[in-house]
This record gives C-alpha cells, structure tokens and sequence, in this order.
C-alpha cells in the first residue's frame, strides 16, 4: 500500500512538472526555437524562417523571442552574402543590403518593444526614449499594446529597389511600401 502512494505521488508529480513545463511561455518558444534551428541546420531555410517567425509572433513577448528574430536578421545575412558570392553585382548588393538594414532595425525595435514589455507594469506603447535604441534609419511606433503594434522604418537612403519591395506584397505581417518597411506585431 505504501509503496502504490509512492509511486503514485512519483507520477503525480512528474505529470504537475511537465504541464508546468507547458504552461511556461519561455520554455514552450524554446522548443520551437530549437526545432527552427534544427530545420536551419538541414538546410531547410524556408521552414527555418517560417518557424522562427512562428516562434516571434506566438511567443512576442518572450527572451526567446528576440533570440528567434536576431537568428532571423543573421538567416537573412547570410543569404546576402550567398546572393553577392552568386553573381549579383556589387550595386545590387548595397542596395538591396539598405532595405535589409530596415528589416535589421524594425527587428531591433521589436526586440526592444518585446523586452520592455516584459515587464507587466508597463502598458502604453514605449516611447523611442524608452527604448534607447542606435537606429540608423528613422522609425516610428504605434497601435496597442493590447492588440497590435506596428513598426515603421523609413529607408533613409533611398536605395531600397522597389522590386525589392514588390517581393512582400503577400506577406499579411512585414510590407514595404515606397521606401518604409513595415512590420506588424500581433
């Protein structure tokens, strides 16, 4: 008899562990993060973006989070550079490298906006003060905090190529529009 308790407060407790383990927020996006890193590893890179970007909007106002959206910003590097080592001229490479610098920035600001939500007292949009970001090009913030916020970078050169631009017209959450790079957080 007392070896039944036992074993049935052994499995009791481990059953309580794990859907604490499930009701954690941080640990659930871990694990989808490190399944997109998996994919990524594969050479799945489709699949990677899609889960990281899964991870970012599921889970935005979580570390892992702005781990899942500073793995996205080097994803997107790296194929630049696979681009550049692929034939693409040099023009086209700095170019395109400036509407990457938007996308860089509107990460950076998302990062920052997830992390200062963080903190549960804090309920209106963050100012830029509040953030304290180096951003090189100019951005603004707004929405609700509640619902969603949206991220507008500006290309402060100039040079983004508007076929660039035209690849995200079907993408519901990141869109560029004559020269301002915007991204929706829900």
């Amino acid at each position: 008899m007392k070896n039944k308790l036992i074993k049935f407060l052994i499995v009791y407790s481990i059953i309580l562990s794990f859907l604490a383990a499930c009701e954690n927020p941080e640990k659930e996006a871990r694990v989808m993060l490190n399944q997109a890193l998996v994919l990524k590893q594969d050479g799945k890179l489709d699949e990677a973006e899609e889960a990281l970007k899964k991870v970012a909007s599921q889970y935005p106002k979580t570390k892992v989070a702005t781990e899942a959206l500073k793995e996205l910003e080097q994803m997107k590097n790296e194929i630049a550079v696979q681009s550049l080592l692929s034939g693409m001229t040099t023009s086209d490479y700095e170019d395109r490298k400036k509407c990457s610098q938007c996308e860089m920035d509107a990460n950076s600001i998302i990062g920052a906006v997830m992390d200062y939500f963080s903190d549960p007292y804090k309920t209106k949009l963050p100012t830029k003060e509040d953030l304290k970001l180096t951003i090189s090009n100019p951005y603004s913030i707004s929405g609700d905090p509640n619902g969603m916020i949206i991220v507008q970078v500006r290309d402060a050169s100039g040079r983004c190529p508007k076929e660039y631009q035209e690849e995200f017209e079907n993408d519901e959450r990141r869109k560029w529009n004559e020269g301002v790079f915007t991204f929706t957080l829900k």
